[in-house]
């Protein structure tokens, strides 16, 4: 019995194998080969891979011209790249140099290029030489399918020899007979070409979805409905970015599945990319990268470490010295990644030592090795392919120049073209379509990506090859090959499936393609899907128990004015942070960045080192002072000096600016300017419930630092002073002179000066621009500055322009005080019962460190979001107090101890929405 060989993609060898085995049982006779390899079996030529001769091509254009167009690209992977493309045509439709175009100065540099690689001998030199025809190829089959113009011009002289195509899976059952007489049922016929005929008309369906993964459910729940076989079905995906959706969406219906293409996840790969692009370039960047790929999660700290100190530190004797710049917690982190940092110190000089040599890819396949004590098949795929891959072209490597070649090749290499497993429903590209299943999913098949034809493109495009004289098909003649080739292999399968979305992810409209209408004959019918979602919008609520155990301890309740503040951001967050006790991530930040408590330390030192007030200083005093609140930084960061002094003149500047503007009032208030806060303090009894509030109403920050204002004739505050309900307005001593506290903050945004402003004209005036005076721009620019920079409490009258700026928005004690009790009845009567609705305000969601937990379960916070949240709310506490026998069962806000229970929907709304801010 003479052997057969079936000539079928890599991708394909594992299902064919499967039907093989199914129908045959243990058969030795047939071997699976693609058409690359078994082309290699019938010619003597050494192996060759890309990248050697990648290699040749630029040692031999290393002779080109110094006037040719291309001599700067002559080391460039892309060119080369393109070069190795178009030579394989050269040999394979025999062209001769005497064939290329000559007409421009473009043309003929390029033919300098060809004659120099024409001489470097390739395979494709090899197929044209061999005589197909005189072979006796009885026992070899093609697999049909849609093949490439290239591959469609070598089995054209494979069928004169006597190859057949394998056009159904059931010929295979005639496969144990012996193949130089194939059964009656093959229906063989050699005179005619197999790739050219029609099959009998299949089923067709032609759907439209409203979006890509719509695609995917509606074929999950074809496969469902109809009772589908899993192993019959092929999914072709035009998009290769539509996987991940397939993948999520077959797992939700445990429906198998196997990607024919998919992405690898091997780490080893990008580790020995990484480390030989250090070695090419030994550059901070390439070393931050190569540390990230080989130590994801143990060089965390580190890599932080290094971006701080890039030439290293020497914080071990060093005495913490309080500054504006670095707090005594993150100075004593410093010092900790300093230590970890000690370990590494090793390796790193043995990096800074390697070259582009064998003994320097020894110790990185050993340092990757180490990164991966368990490697999968993969991973030992992939190093096993480097390894090969650089003994190939050791020889060509002499320098670090030499290695990008070696780098940008990496990115071509896969794990491995076949298929390790293969269960359930296949999906791939277009390219894999057969008779091994009889039913095809053809998925997004819009203009954009149907047919998507293939084009010579770069340096050697369509312009370039149309001008061939003779021996390379034309434009027109390998579109319609191509497809004449595509259509034929939608005809292969008994079924087929083809769907076009009508926007993608983004909503951007897809239009339908003109080719497929024309081969359907027919518009693509739209497929409603109704989304049966599976999530279940997550339960912001506590039970009276916990709530009370978290926030009302023995009938107790403490709370302090930013607590209250955060309640009103966002209640879910306030019952995380104050409840719970969460702690924010902590950063280190790798910029320098200097805290607002600078101003106080620059005001406290002048009386101190000058017995003056900061104003009173010149330029050159206050450089001093600001000069000396960096001493401790210079010391720590002793290679960011330009950086240190870059920041030290704009906080000179921004000190002197805030001075400037806050003089005016201080002397109109005959007030002094104290570093210090006003703290407020509420205690009393609400209901049975002892109720004590206690916070600061200039508080203290990263950006911001408080200040009182304060009557001098009467002393400084010692201490914060003090605001209490009893506290008499009209005595100043029970305020410590404290007239305003302010809080100061030097980080404010950019303003814009205005040039002039245009005056329209009426009647018979004309338009005319008006230039901005000195004095309106200077109090524009004091406007802006103010409403930023400067938030006060309980600011005095003043008929000075600063100080009427900052007091229209600043409210008094008492109005701090009104709100704090409305917002802490607002916050008891809902924590009672447990209401943490994560229904915040604008914009609070941004910088918010608890947004991985509610996720989408947030909303911002508007009447009609508030209303169908309470509501929603409201309903779940009626089944549940149904259950558990209770009667009433009413929200919060509601059950007040008064009349509250008749308030209409808007009024309750209303009342829900007036939470204060603090």
């Amino acid at each position: 019995m003479k052997p057969i060989t079936i000539l079928a993609p890599g991708t394909l060898h594992l299902p064919l194998y499967a039907k093989m085995y199914e129908m045959l049982g243990n058969t030795t006779n047939i071997r699976l080969l693609s058409l690359d390899s078994w082309l290699r079996e019938q010619v003597e030529f050494p192996i060759q891979n890309n990248l050697s001769l990648l290699y040749q091509y630029r040692k031999q254009l290393s002779s080109l011209s110094a006037a040719n167009s291309f001599f700067e690209s002559r080391e460039d992977y892309d060119f080369l790249r393109d070069c190795l493309d178009f030579m394989s045509k050269f040999f394979l439709y025999e062209l001769s140099i005497e064939d290329l175009p000559q007409n421009t100065k473009r043309d003929k540099d390029l033919l300098e290029v060809i004659s120099l690689l024409k001489d470097i001998p390739r395979i494709e030199q090899a197929y044209v030489s061999t005589d197909f025809e005189r072979l006796d190829l009885s026992g070899l089959w093609i697999l049909d399918k849609n093949y490439s113009i290239e591959e469609m011009k070598i089995l054209e002289r494979l069928k004169k020899g006597g190859a057949r195509v394998l056009k159904s899976i059931d010929e295979i059952s005639g496969f144990s007979m012996d193949a130089a007489n194939p059964p009656k049922d093959l229906k063989t016929n050699p005179d005619k070409d197999p790739l050219s005929e029609s099959l009998l008309p299949t089923n067709r369906y032609y759907w439209s979805t409203s979006n890509p993964r719509t695609q995917m459910e509606i074929i999950a729940d074809t496969i469902i409905t109809e009772n589908m076989s899993a192993e019959d079905i092929f999914i072709v995906l035009s998009r290769p970015e539509d996987a991940s959706g397939l993948s999520q969406v077959f797992e939700a219906r445990k429906i198998p599945l196997t990607l024919m293409s998919e992405p690898s996840i091997s780490p080893v790969l990008s580790q020995w990319k990484a480390a030989l692009l250090f070695v090419a370039d030994k550059s901070r960047e390439n070393l931050m990268n190569l540390l990230k790929e080989l130590y994801p999660q143990t060089s965390t700290q580190l890599r932080n470490y290094m971006d701080l100190f890039p030439e290293g530190s020497d914080l071990e004797h060093l005495e913490y010295a309080p500054n504006p710049l670095i707090s005594e917690f993150e100075f004593e982190n410093m010092r900790s990644m300093e230590l970890q940092m000690q370990p590494w110190l090793p390796i790193f000089e043995k990096m800074k030592t390697w070259k582009a040599n064998d003994t320097t890819m020894l110790d990185i396949g050993d340092l990757i090795q180490k990164a991966n004590p368990s490697p999968s098949e993969d991973d030992i795929r992939i190093f096993d392919g480097i390894s090969r891959l650089y003994g190939d072209v050791r020889s060509e490597i002499h320098s670090e120049l030499d290695l990008p070649l070696l780098i940008r090749h990496l990115d071509s290499l896969y794990p491995n073209s076949a298929l390790s497993e293969c269960t359930g429903v296949l999906a791939g590209s277009k390219k894999e379509i057969s008779p091994l299943h009889k039913t095809v999913f053809y998925t997004g098949a819009d203009t954009a990506h149907f047919p998507a034809f293939s084009m010579n493109g770069g340096i050697f495009d369509e312009a370039y090859m149309q001008k061939i004289k003779k021996g390379y098909p034309s434009l027109s003649d390998r579109l319609s090959l191509q497809r004449n080739a595509l259509f034929h292999s939608l005809e292969i399968p008994k079924e087929l499936y083809v769907m076009v979305p009508q926007a993608d992810y983004e909503g951007k409209s897809s239009d339908t393609s003109y080719e497929m209408f024309t081969w359907m004959n027919a518009h693509p019918k739209f497929q409603h899907w109704k989304d049966s979602s599976w999530y279940i919008k997550p339960d912001f609520s506590l039970s009276e128990e916990i709530s009370s155990q978290l926030f009302f301890p023995e009938k107790t309740f403490n709370a302090s004015l930013s607590s209250l503040n955060a309640y009103d951001m966002c209640p879910l967050k306030h019952m995380l942070q104050y409840g719970l006790k969460l702690k924010k991530p902590y950063v280190l930040e790798e910029r320098l960045e200097v805290k607002a408590e600078i101003l106080k330390d620059v005001i406290e030192s002048s009386n101190l080192w000058y017995q003056r007030p900061v104003w009173a200083l010149s330029k050159e005093e206050v450089r001093f002072l600001v000069s000396r609140q960096f001493e401790f930084a210079r010391k720590v960061f002793k290679d960011k000096t330009e950086a240190l002094e870059i920041l030290e003149l704009e906080y000179i500047q921004k000190i002197l600016e805030m001075v400037r503007i806050l003089r005016p009032i201080t002397k109109k208030l005959n007030a002094s300017l104290i570093p210090d806060q006003a703290k407020i303090k509420i205690s009393e009894n609400k209901d049975g419930m002892q109720m004590d509030i206690e916070g600061f109403v200039n508080r203290s920050s990263k950006n911001r630092t408080p200040f009182l204002l304060v009557n001098p004739e009467n002393g400084e505050t010692s201490g914060s002073c003090e605001i209490t309900p009893d506290s008499d307005q009209n005595d100043r001593s029970a305020f410590h002179e404290a007239m305003a506290a302010l809080d100061v903050s030097l980080s404010q945004k950019p303003i814009q000066n205005k040039a002039f402003s245009i005056s329209m004209g009426r009647g018979k005036k004309p338009v005319c621009a008006n230039e901005f005076t000195h004095e309106q721009l200077d109090q524009e620019f004091i406007t802006q500055f103010l409403k930023d920079a400067i938030k006060g409490q309980n600011m005095p009258e003043t008929d000075t322009f600063e100080g009427e700026v900052i007091r229209k928005k600043t409210p008094s004690y008492e109005k701090t005080m009104e709100q704090a009790r409305s917002a802490a009845d607002d916050f008891i009567k809902s924590l009672s019962h447990g209401c943490v609705l994560p229904l915040h305000k604008a914009n609070a969601c941004k910088f918010c460190a608890f947004k991985s937990i509610c996720r989408n379960g947030s909303q911002e916070r508007t009447q009609e979001s508030t209303r169908q949240a309470f509501a929603e709310y409201d309903r779940k506490n009626e089944l549940a107090a149904k259950k558990a026998g209770k009667a009433d069962h009413r929200h919060p806000v509601e059950a007040s101890d008064h009349e509250d229970q008749d308030l209409n929907e808007t009024e309750r709304v209303n009342r829900i929405d007036a939470s204060p801010v603090i």
